[in-house]
């Protein structure tokens, strides 16, 4: 169904129309999934999902492509308070530090042992940096680092699973611009495509639900059939029960001696 239709020229972001509708979609709709492309993720819209507990699930993430020979913050798990405070960060190869605030309080810090970080493999590929005057290795993020952090582990648990829901996204995007030759709207003025694009979507809203409902009522009449089918057989049998006991009765009361039939009478 859709719920929300949003107007604006082209060259609007689409993370400006997503923060817009975000705060209404929750409240009309109790959304708790949102699945977008990669340009509907900012730092803004985090806040704002985090805020009404949404979760935002997308396809690709803004930014360059990231290469395999190096490990990220999504590679590292990071733990947190019941508040959401970052408690401590666990490495890929299972070394643990404690995080701690920094000084202003924008960012945070977690710390690795000097001597674990020395004998790991993954030295070379690690965004853990090392302290020139303390010695140790300290892996610093921000608030926005880690919510682009839980992004990325999401769509990449998505891509894992090998399910792509956003396709059902695209076939509604289609249904809406099907009636338009060219995909493009034979009217000028936001207000006039908005009053256009919104009578659309009722008719796309209008037959998406006679389908529901059509389908409904088959599987309601198919369950009716096999329910009348499953009485009728038991019926049968029921009766077929009673027509062999009827029949044994009949049988046994049959077999009686000569004399059970004929009448004495004794002299008095």
């Amino acid at each position: 169904m859709i719920t929300k239709v949003q107007v604006a020229p082209n060259v609007t972001d689409d993370s400006t129309l997503l923060k817009e509708a975000g705060s209404g979609l929750k409240e009309r709709t109790e959304l708790e999934t949102l699945y977008t492309d990669g340009s509907y993720g900012s730092p803004e819209n985090d806040r704002l999902l985090e805020e009404h507990e949404v979760m935002l699930m997308q396809t690709a993430i803004r930014g360059r492509r990231r290469g395999p020979e190096r490990l990220y913050l999504d590679d590292f798990q990071v733990e947190r308070e019941p508040g959401g405070e970052p408690q401590r960060v666990v490495c890929p190869q299972h070394a643990v530090a404690e995080v701690r605030r920094s000084r202003s309080g924008k960012s945070f810090a977690a710390e690795f042992d000097e001597t674990q970080c020395a004998a790991c493999p993954l030295q070379a590929q690690c965004p853990a940096k090392a302290r020139q005057r303390k010695g140790g290795q300290v892996l610093r993020f921000t608030w926005q680092d880690l919510r682009r952090t839980e992004r990325h582990r999401q769509a990449r648990a998505q891509r894992e699973t090998g399910r792509n829901l956003r396709a059902a996204v695209e076939a509604t995007v289609r249904s809406l611009k099907h009636p338009f030759a060219g995909g493009k709207v034979p009217v000028r003025g936001r207000f006039r495509v908005a009053c256009m694009v919104i009578g659309v979507a009722a008719v796309v809203n209008i037959r998406r639900l006679h389908r529901a409902i059509q389908a409904r009522k088959k599987s309601e009449a198919a369950q009716a059939g096999q329910a009348r089918a499953a009485r009728r057989e038991n019926q049968g049998q029921e009766e077929g029960l009673f027509s062999f006991v009827r029949c044994l009765w009949h049988a046994l009361t049959g077999l009686r001696p000569r004399w059970a039939s004929t009448l004495l009478v004794l002299p008095a």
